[in-house]
């Protein structure tokens, strides 16, 4: 594994509906690459993709699928390896004590397609304080080529639990903060393709089903709180979800228009490849075949940021949210710093409160209509 620093720009976008960069914008750093350590010659060939990347709940560490199987977690931040003095200072920003976790490999038996961190709860489904500060509370989900979700106790990569309820490859798979739920979405040849399937981590059964998109539905990802659902669709849309009520918030259309989902185009397509929550959960990043990372804002329901990414797979947020991971179709994984978003104190109140309540407990409270709905994000 080799780390590789680099510069690169983060475009803003103006108010139009143009989704072409707009030039003379913020800028943002490309931070760094992990680079595998394998023959070039073997880039951007089948088997070699990092199809999912995550970073643990705690902090502790980044998982980086590399491929034939192989999940490989690296400890976070990555310390004692970048050159630029910008580069080591926000590396560093998201503070780890040296030695507490070291590098692991996972052998997952198949190809790894998504990646998800939780932390594992305990036996009366209460999180301790302890346990989310310890490598030992964390748990790995990962989605397979086989249709199975695999459950492994991090960091010791003990197989805890197989779940089984997709028929071909899973695409991605998330797991709520509170390690309540799991969603996972995956592929096949009946119209079940299109469907998000909602999982209780307590009893492993599929305990709801979403249906709205129109394609593949390749990645999904559940926001901090944990009140929000993200999914992205080879359908050039990114759906927000209630996965609660399995109520459909907004869509969010790629412009790429639908002419151009031509097969024989290769990869230069609008399909979605992935999409994640700013930490803040504010803000959405999707990935597309279209070579572009954007960053969308909800509330305005419009990328504000969009960068190159060539043969973007996968992205995420760190724990922090100063830094974004991205996988790509040579294997290699890029980090960018990102701006922070100052929420304002509304939106953390009602984060807060939705870490702990469901929208039907919020639903029971007796409050104002108006609050109601903004704590269940039917305003934004």
């Amino acid at each position: 594994m080799k780390i590789q620093p680099d510069n690169c720009s983060l475009v803003l976008m103006d108010g139009s509906t143009d989704c072409s960069p707009q030039p003379g914008a913020a800028e943002s750093l490309l931070l760094a690459k992990l680079i595998p350590s394998r023959s070039r010659e073997l880039d951007c060939k089948s088997g070699c993709e990092t199809w999912g990347v995550a970073f643990s709940p705690d902090g502790l560490y980044f998982a980086w699928s590399q491929g034939h199987h192989i999940v490989k977690l690296v400890p976070w931040p990555l310390e004692g390896h970048l050159i630029s003095y910008t580069s080591t200072h926000l590396f560093k920003a998201d503070g780890r004590a040296k030695g507490q976790c070291g590098e692991r490999i996972i052998d997952c038996g198949q190809t790894v397609w998504g990646l998800s961190f939780g932390t594992r709860p305990s036996q009366n489904g209460i999180q301790s304080s302890e346990n989310q500060h310890k490598c030992s509370g964390t748990i790995l989900a990962t989605g397979l080529t086989n249709g199975e979700i695999k459950l492994w106790k991090v960091p010791t990569g003990k197989l805890l639990h197989t779940l089984n309820g997709h028929n071909q490859w899973v695409y991605s798979c998330a797991v709520t903060p509170d390690s309540s739920m799991l969603c996972s979405v995956g592929g096949g040849k009946t119209v079940s393709f299109q469907k998000v399937l909602l999982w209780s981590t307590v009893s492993y059964k599929v305990i709801r089903k979403l249906e709205g998109h129109g394609g593949d539905v390749v990645s999904c990802e559940f926001s901090p709180s944990g009140a929000l659902l993200a999914t992205a669709s080879y359908d050039t849309h990114v759906i927000v979800w209630d996965p609660y009520t399995g109520e459909s918030l907004m869509k969010l259309r790629h412009c790429t228009p639908f002419a151009a989902l031509d097969v024989n185009d290769g990869f230069s397509t609008g399909f979605v490849r992935a999409v994640s929550f700013s930490q803040e959960g504010l803000n959405v990043t999707s990935v597309a075949d279209d070579g572009l990372l954007r960053i969308w804002c909800l509330d305005l329901q419009r990328p504000i940021y969009v960068a190159p990414l060539t043969n973007g797979l996968c992205c995420t947020f760190s724990p922090h949210g100063s830094v974004l991971a991205t996988g790509t179709r040579d294997g290699h994984v890029k980090f960018w710093t990102i701006s922070r978003v100052l929420p304002t104190l509304q939106h953390v109140c009602r984060n807060a409160l939705r870490r702990v309540m469901t929208t039907h407990q919020v639903m029971l409270l007796p409050i104002p209509k108006k609050i109601k709905e903004f704590l269940v994000y039917k305003t934004f």
